[in-house]
């Protein structure tokens, strides 16, 4: 009997390209999982625009189980797949400085109409409470938020401390969640971190973090 096969499917968090996630993507596939970037539009696309590109990409992939792993924006993209598109292979999931309830950072920065039209439509349905009216989706779910404050919202007065210097802790809470640990990285080099990789990983195997960070940023 062949064995079966676990694939890993990574999602680029706001403003960032796809190779950004290349060094995530090696630690994936040395971890022995078939590992893929997907490339979606993080600005001009819709949630459910995204959510159905993604669900057309997954159907492509010859695995058995199909993880879901996102950096930030990624994690809501997740949910509005399932949402939209629930019947899924199985998987575990893991997001990373999510905004599962919103981003104070995103909202300041709204007010201004270019930083409003640099956002995207995504981040506009994400303030507007839009995820907010959909079920956890039914899967084993591992959030790793981020307590180191470096990132576009470090001087602002208001964003709620622990946080990563874009999203705070608080803001990565999302109900049903299985776990939810915080690491010592800031919002955009969490996508190089070799902790946060570590995470994934451990979570993808047994469903469940190290109770303590080890390795470095």
């Amino acid at each position: 009997m062949s064995e079966k096969r676990e694939a890993v499917v990574i999602l680029p968090g706001l403003w960032l390209p796809y190779w950004a996630m290349f060094r995530l993507r090696k630690r994936m596939a040395a971890a022995g999982y078939d590992a893929y970037v997907f490339r979606y539009h993080t600005v001009v696309s819709t949630l459910e625009q995204s959510a159905k590109e993604l669900n057309e990409f997954l159907k492509e992939i010859d695995a058995d189980t199909i993880h879901l792993v996102s950096q930030s924006l990624g994690g809501i993209v997740i949910r509005a797949l399932f949402h939209y598109f629930p019947n899924q292979k199985p998987g575990r999931i893991v997001n990373f400085v999510p905004p599962h309830k919103g981003s104070y950072t995103a909202s300041y920065f709204s007010r201004f109409v270019v930083m409003r039209w640099l956002l995207g439509k995504s981040i506009a349905q994400l303030l507007r409470g839009l995820p907010n009216h959909w079920k956890t989706p039914d899967r084993e779910i591992g959030v790793i938020a981020g307590d180191w404050p470096i990132g576009l919202g470090m001087f602002l007065r208001n964003l709620p401390t622990p946080n990563d210097g874009v999203v705070a802790v608080v803001e990565t809470m999302l109900p049903g969640l299985k776990e939810h640990r915080v690491v010592k990285v800031g919002h955009t080099p969490s996508v190089i971190s070799k902790t946060v990789a570590g995470y994934i990983v451990r979570f993808l195997v047994d469903g469940s973090f190290p109770e303590q960070a080890t390795g470095q940023r």
